[in-house]
């Protein structure tokens, strides 16, 4: 970005700082001119407003060198709003590469608080690696606190800290290592296989058609026999119920209403009907929340089912108070919603560029079928295939569905790039700013599987290719989600062809508003079963 560009972002903020505090001292006169004269007539409102006026500059001053001396440099905050209103909500990365080439690669924009932006590799690398320790805490914002009850140590898995964190990761992993190998791969392929006899139906009657049901149900199916023992038919009412609510959840927690809410937490007691955006974010929380405790209920009669949410009845005989039953609804639904919503996302990336790239699609089945012939796909192989692997890295890399990462807090002081963080900063790493930076990744914007591949065409580690995070807080599904999106897609690209007959629209290839993930737009295919590999 040139300095032009940058003298007229850093204009914008400036006169969008300064109108919106001129708004804020009009707003007073029309209060002070209305109200004064009605409650007290013997004095005249401009009395008041010559006051108010001097302790709101002071006040503004006070602020500005507060947090100049604070928090690292960034664009100055508007009133109310803050930096929201100039932030890309459905691509944040474009706003923080954009501050990045002003400020340098940490820099503080006020969302609901001020909010230190981590933009480049190096600094994200010595924040969450580094400083893992005194970086692995997690918001305490109401939307958050809603839920955990906790507002000191959060609770489940992704919103707890400290001890609690701690306890629950380690029995999640422990849990875990018994499904990793053979058991987890065996998961991914049955339910695949019913995946693939819905796309059999779909090509049989040539329908052009959204694949997202199908996907989801495939993949949610599969965390679901993990951490509850249940599986759905997609079609299932009380399986899409759920869906619903879950899309709810991920969506609203990005509205403006939500936003405000975090920002001044007494806006939670107005009447539901006011903010309707935030009293379905809520109700569609806590009606998730009772389904996995109706589950959990079941559970407690129905003894030792082998999934995790028994692991951890189990461990409630001996450790109640570390693991009571909101800890384990929560954790529950974490895995739940960690374990299918981004894997879905992806795939449905995934099969958008199939579509705008045939000939990608055509060289990734070609490979496919000199590994593993008709057989099935096997994860032992998975470096046999370095040109499958390049673009489902690729497809990870552009899809960046967790635009807005999950917010980290420092849980004490540190120095991140030679900026001193206090503590209780909330800390965004900004992955897809890396993911999308033109000096790591050559042409960002293009679809381009090669630029992970070496001179021999063998696959190419990156090492600023951390789409699951890294350090403490690293995803705990990123085993599960390796497997599901390299075994899924090497099984549809080996037995169907997706494509568009001639009047058939294009994907957009643009993100559609999905909350804190990043869904596509809409779109549909058409699905060509080639027989490749019998469905049974």
């Amino acid at each position: 970005m040139n300095k032009n560009q940058n003298f007229w972002i850093q204009f914008r903020d400036w006169t969008a700082f300064g109108i919106s505090h001129h708004v804020v001292m009009l707003i007073y006169a029309l209060f002070l001119r209305n109200c004064v004269p009605y409650f007290i007539p013997e004095l005249k409102w401009e009395y008041f407003f010559i006051r108010i006026f001097i302790l709101h500059f002071v006040y503004v001053i006070f602020i500005h060198v507060t947090r100049m001396t604070t928090y690292p440099p960034g664009p100055p905050p508007m009133a109310i709003f803050g930096n929201s209103p100039f932030v890309n909500i459905l691509k944040p990365e474009k706003t923080f590469l954009q501050y990045r080439a002003i400020y340098g690669p940490i820099f503080t924009l006020h969302l609901s608080q001020p909010t230190v932006i981590l933009a480049d590799y190096k600094s994200i690398h010595t924040a969450l690696v580094g400083n893992g320790p005194q970086t692995s805490g997690r918001s305490s914002n109401e939307s958050f606190v809603l839920f955990t009850g906790d507002r000191e140590n959060g609770d489940g898995v992704i919103l707890a800290m400290r001890q609690k964190w701690k306890d629950m990761r380690h029995e999640i992993s422990r849990f875990m290592n018994k499904w990793y190998g053979a058991p987890m791969d065996e998961l991914v392929l049955t339910h695949t296989n019913a995946l693939e006899n819905e796309l059999v139906k779909v090509a049989k009657t040539q329908s052009f058609v959204d694949l997202r049901d199908p996907l989801a149900g495939a993949i949610a199916n599969v965390i679901q026999q993990i951490t509850i023992g249940r599986n759905y038919l997609y079609q299932d009412q009380e399986f899409q119920t759920q869906l619903r609510d879950i899309n709810a959840v991920v969506k609203e927690i990005m509205t403006a209403e939500v936003f405000f809410v975090n920002c001044y937490p007494w806006l939670r007691f107005l009447p539901e009907g006011i903010l309707r955006k935030w009293t379905n974010y809520k109700k569609s929380g806590f009606r998730l929340q009772q389904w996995f405790r109706t589950i959990l209920e079941e559970h407690h009669i129905n003894r030792h089912q082998g999934d995790f949410m028994s692991h951890m009845i189990d461990l409630q005989e001996s450790k109640q108070e570390q693991f009571n039953d909101l800890s384990i609804i929560l954790t529950c639904g974490d895995m739940w919603t960690g374990g299918m919503e981004t894997t879905v996302t992806t795939l449905r990336w995934g099969l958008a560029y199939m579509l705008h790239n045939p000939d990608i699609q055509t060289k990734c089945r070609k490979e496919i079928e000199e590994v593993f012939g008709n057989g099935l796909p096997d994860m032992s192989k998975m470096n046999q295939t370095p040109f499958v692997r390049a673009t489902l890295s690729e497809i990870q890399r552009l899809a960046n569905v967790l635009p807005w990462a999950i917010p980290h807090k420092t849980l004490e002081e540190c120095n991140i790039g030679g900026n001193h963080i206090p503590a209780n900063t909330e800390i965004i790493p900004a992955l897809g700013a890396i993911l999308n930076d033109p000096d790591v990744f050559a042409s960002p914007d293009k679809f381009n599987p090669e630029r992970f591949l070496d001179e021999e065409g063998k696959y190419r580690v990156m090492e600023e290719f951390r789409p699951f995070g890294m350090g403490p807080r690293v995803c705990l599904g990123e085993r599960i989600a390796r497997t599901e999106l390299y075994l899924i897609f090497c099984s549809l690209v080996q037995n169907f062809r997706f494509y568009l007959n001639i009047d058939d629209p294009l994907p957009t290839l643009e993100r559609c508003i999905g909350g804190i993930t990043a869904p596509p737009k809409p779109y549909a295919t058409r699905v060509e079963y080639l027989g490749n590999r019998s469905v049974y």
